[in-house]
């Protein structure tokens, strides 16, 4: 079945699923088995059960949209987990706007990181909980139809304006790489799936900088409302490091942005730092060529252990273990 309704069209909720041939009229996510289709419906009613604060646009571009379940906490089980998979099955994401009546938003696809858990208010005689919120991206929509998240309501002239807050710092310690583990981090910080191989990449190279004198820290910035951070920060370089398992393109690419990232918002909180990228190996030439024409340092590890650098401005000699 071709996909036939455009872009801002409005339809009564019940027709649109006898168009579609499925899913449930009632929950805020279904799929629709005939053609594989998650279906996402967002209204400007969640306040009442708690989780109105969570949903809506950002002024990155990211929708946030809240997992289902009014009552406890919610799971990753039934449609949630249906559209937690969407990205790795290659179903598409319908977003709908309204309750009776519903207007297409468009089609998204999951972001990076594709839902985290945070704490929803109570709402009435029920406590907190924990609930999911889903990080949406348009592929092919109009996002002005869609609800201004809460916290950033207040006029395009208050959403231009970047607000970074202070950077936080705590102490690094090396990290455990026995197993594959979810790092679950504080409370409006992202859940990130990372790998044995990273965590190792990460705690060697901590452990390496520390042996030859410099300074490495756990680094957090907050701006707009969301933290990001960086896998390591070293003062006394004046780094803020992303590790990648691979140097496969793209694992690169992806290093690229994140590093640039954190760099510029640590630079808007009034920290100067450089962005660099670690690698577990040596990179093709031209990776390392595209990393130093954007100003990033590039590191990777040596067969013997030692680590190495190259790029834009490395404040000490590379290689060597003092």
């Amino acid at each position: 079945m071709v996909w036939d309704i455009p872009i801002g069209m409005s339809i009564g909720r019940r027709e649109l699923h006898d168009r579609l041939g499925g899913g449930s009229w009632q929950d805020g996510i279904t799929r629709v088995v005939a053609t594989n289709e998650m279906l996402v419906f967002t209204s400007d009613g969640g306040g009442k059960h708690g989780y109105g604060v969570h949903e809506g646009l950002r002024s990155d571009g990211v929708f946030r949209y809240s997992g289902q379940g009014q009552d406890g906490d919610q799971t990753l089980t039934s449609n949630n987990k249906a559209l937690a998979d969407s990205e790795e099955i290659g179903r598409p994401i319908r977003v709908f706007r309204g309750q009776g009546t519903v207007t297409y938003v468009g089609s998204f696809a999951l972001a990076d990181p594709p839902f985290t858990w945070e704490r929803f208010p109570g709402t009435g005689s029920s406590p907190e909980r924990e609930g999911l919120v889903f990080n949406l991206v348009a592929v092919d929509a109009d996002t002005s139809l869609l609800p201004v998240l809460v916290a950033e309501e207040g006029g395009s002239s208050a959403r231009e304006l970047v607000t970074a807050a202070p950077p936080v710092t705590t102490a690094w310690q090396p990290l455990d790489f026995s197993e594959y583990q979810v790092r679950r981090v504080d409370e409006g910080e992202s859940v990130r799936a990372v790998s044995r191989r990273e965590f190792e990449l990460q705690t060697r190279f901590g452990e390496w900088l520390r042996a030859r004198g410099e300074d490495v820290q756990v680094l957090r910035l907050t701006e707009d409302g969301v933290t990001i951070v960086p896998d390591l920060y070293v003062p006394t370089l004046s780094q803020v490091v992303e590790a990648k398992k691979s140097t496969a393109r793209i694992y690169v690419r992806t290093a690229i942005g994140q590093a640039l990232d954190y760099a510029a918002v640590a630079r808007r909180s009034g920290l100067a730092v450089r962005p660099a990228v670690l690698l577990p190996s040596q990179p093709d030439g031209s990776m390392v060529q595209l990393c130093t024409s954007v100003g990033i340092v590039v590191w990777w590890r040596e067969d013997d252990g030692d680590f190495v650098s190259t790029g834009a401005g490395s404040a000490r000699p590379t290689g060597g273990g003092g």
